[in-house]
């Protein structure tokens, strides 16, 4: 017999419906369709949970919550490993990883949580399973084993594609120190995107940012006018060739709003510099530093093109970065905005992400929207330290259907791996290190807030 699901009972309904939008992993639907009546350790919560980055919410549960499934077990391992507790990581694992590894999906799944806390962990989970070459590769990178590295990377004539997104080649730069075979394989990956080729600078001895150069014959004038805003402080030792990147794009209909927050050094007579030498640039002084987020908001108000992305001050944009986001706004008038990937480059020139693997990632200041509607629906960025451009992303995600916007994985911006940097004062974790709580907190703050605005609620 088929009963009509109006006709169930309420806790059955909701179950339902929290697995119908688990599997199209709408994680914030998961929780809506959790509900009052169904108990916070539900095991799609708990998978929600941990896929929204809400981890001290799932280490919470998992103390009275007995794991019934793989994706429970994801959740968990990844969580304790995140929140810092390592110890009880690698018990849990231990105790379930026969279970973890008869599914090679959720084995890779938790391997790549833990990897950065736990590399020989991640390794127990990755041992024996297919297609995990690169990442192996990428561990022992990590780890300073450069011979065990170079054995499991297999080159082959045409990698799959899932390891081409994750950074295959970049990973292939990493394995070598020679300069022109390093170029080589990162405009190898280039290629694989359909992307011009990047150069260094005569007399470069490493891949260094401030030695990239990219360029391309072809430029386009015509279009909507795009405002980039560069938030700077104290950026005097990157800020002209992060500009300079930005002003030899492809598209050329730009104005660049370069925010000085409060530098104490050479920052402002830089960038009185780059105005004198390009009329698409300008510049907004400011006596105090307010923060990097409390800049974008400053230059997203002066703004005035009919689309808005930011540029870090000590990130290099690839030539067609701001064409090959825009254009796909420029074709579909229904989407809002456009996003797209970038991978870290350290200061002696190797291919570097705290998360190890893969090296090609989201790269959450690369957002291109319009500038109108999204500050109708949305407002402002959050004038927070740290994590506000998740947030943003974040916002933005949850206030428009997926096909308003689209995921661009294209290798556009490549940044700075420093120790200095906001994001490292801010731990996301490492080896050895958890994430700064604080990060995790504010995480699950605006993820409740939005379930509380938008009609759901909950459950810890």
């Amino acid at each position: 017999m088929v009963f009509s699901r109006s006709i169930l009972p309420d806790r059955v309904r909701r179950a339902l419906g929290a697995h119908a939008a688990l599997r199209r992993h709408d994680f914030l639907d998961v929780l809506r369709q959790c509900g009052p009546s169904v108990s916070a350790g539900n095991s799609a919560c708990i998978y929600a949970w941990y896929r929204l980055g809400c981890y001290q919410i799932v280490v919470a549960q998992a103390e009275k919550y007995v794991p019934r499934t793989v994706r429970d077990l994801v959740a968990i391992s990844v969580s304790l490993a995140v929140a810092g507790r390592i110890q009880s990581c690698e018990g849990f694992v231990e105790k379930h990883l026969a279970t973890l590894r008869r599914k090679p999906r959720y084995a890779i799944e938790a391997a790549r949580g833990i990897v950065r806390f736990n590399p020989s962990l991640a390794l127990k989970l990755l041992a024996g399973l297919p297609a995990t070459a690169d990442f192996h590769a990428a561990i022992y990178l990590a780890l300073k084993q450069q011979v065990l590295a170079q054995k499991s990377f297999r080159e082959i004539a045409r990698p799959a594609r899932p390891d081409i997104v994750a950074g295959h080649f970049f990973l292939k730069a990493n394995l070598t120190t020679n300069i022109g075979e390093k170029v080589a394989a990162v405009n190898r990956q280039l290629f694989e995107f359909g992307l011009s080729a990047v150069h260094l600078a005569d007399g470069a001895s490493f891949f260094r940012l401030d030695m990239l150069r990219s360029e391309n014959e072809h430029t386009s004038h015509n279009g909507p006018l795009v405002s980039i805003i560069v938030p700077t402080f104290n950026a005097e030792a990157t800020l002209r060739n992060s500009v300079s990147s930005l002003l030899k794009q492809s598209y050329r209909n730009l104005e660049i709003i370069i925010v000085n927050d409060g530098s104490s050094d050479s920052t402002q007579r830089i960038a009185n510099e780059l105005v004198m030498e390009d009329p698409r640039v300008r510049v907004l002084d400011s006596a105090l530093n307010r923060g990097a987020y409390a800049a974008r908001n400053a230059g997203l108000k002066e703004a005035v093109g009919q689309f808005v992305t930011v540029h870090d001050a000590d990130d290099f944009a690839h030539a067609q970065k701001i064409e090959r986001q825009l254009f796909p706004l420029l074709q579909d008038e229904r989407l809002v905005f456009s996003i797209s990937d970038m991978v870290r480059v350290s200061d002696n020139g190797i291919f570097a992400r705290r998360e190890i693997y893969p090296l090609q990632r989201l790269n959450t200041s690369s957002l291109l929207f319009r500038r109108v509607l999204v500050l109708r629906e949305c407002g402002y960025w959050e004038e927070e330290r740290y994590g506000a451009d998740s947030e943003y992303l974040f916002r933005l995600r949850n206030s428009f259907p997926k096909d308003r916007r689209i995921r661009l994985r294209l290798p556009l911006s490549f940044a700075a791996d420093r120790s200095g940097s906001l994001t490292a004062s801010v731990s996301i974790g490492g080896l050895g290190e958890p994430t700064d709580p604080r990060r995790i907190a504010y995480t699950e703050a605006y993820t409740r807030r939005w379930l509380q605005r938008s009609g759901g609620q909950s459950h810890v």
